[in-house]
């Protein structure tokens, strides 16, 4: 049982697995992590799975940064939310980033999956790590399949895992 984080090389990924599945006939169930991996996954004739009926033997992410201690940040998404449950969830978790995305310390731009309800409090407190915003599309806030906005902070330093975490603790 094999998930994907829903992220355009996920996408990518999940075509070459399928391609590998064919030519050495894998027995693979595949759990989507979003609507678009799923209707792809169906269009391709990979059997599907829910979390709620397996437990995933692999997940495969896809990170913009990894850290020394490998932490890493996504900012490529349909749902943070959905991509977090897998890689907690799996067995076995492997996370690809490009050789760039290796850093002592996370930095940049950090995304965070934030609900609608108060989402402008929410976006004030994230100031605390650097600049906020709201990923868009035609002019409205990006909503993911699990019915959030997509924030984004560009840290203004570098963070460790920990000022993130304390950071994030203290969104109210």
């Amino acid at each position: 049982v094999i998930s994907i984080g829903s992220t355009h090389l996920g996408e990518q990924f999940l075509l070459h697995l399928v391609w590998r599945r064919e030519q050495q006939d894998l027995h693979i169930l595949f759990v989507p992590t979003s609507l678009h991996l799923a209707e792809l996954a169906s269009e391709l004739h990979l059997p599907l799975a829910s979390i709620d009926e397996h437990e995933i033997d692999l997940a495969i992410d896809f990170a913009s940064q990894i850290d020394e201690q490998y932490n890493f940040l996504k900012t490529d998404s349909h749902s943070l939310v959905r991509d977090k449950m897998i890689c907690q969830s799996a067995e076995e978790l492997v996370v690809a980033c490009e050789k760039s995305g290796f850093v002592k310390r996370l930095n940049g731009i950090m995304s965070a999956e934030i609900t609608p309800f108060g989402y402008k409090r929410t976006l004030l407190q994230l100031e605390k790590l650097g600049r906020t915003g709201l990923k868009a599309e035609k002019g409205r806030p990006f909503e993911t399949e699990s019915g959030n906005y997509l924030a984004f902070v560009q840290m203004e330093r570098e963070y460790s895992l920990e000022d993130i975490n304390f950071s994030a603790k203290e969104i109210r």
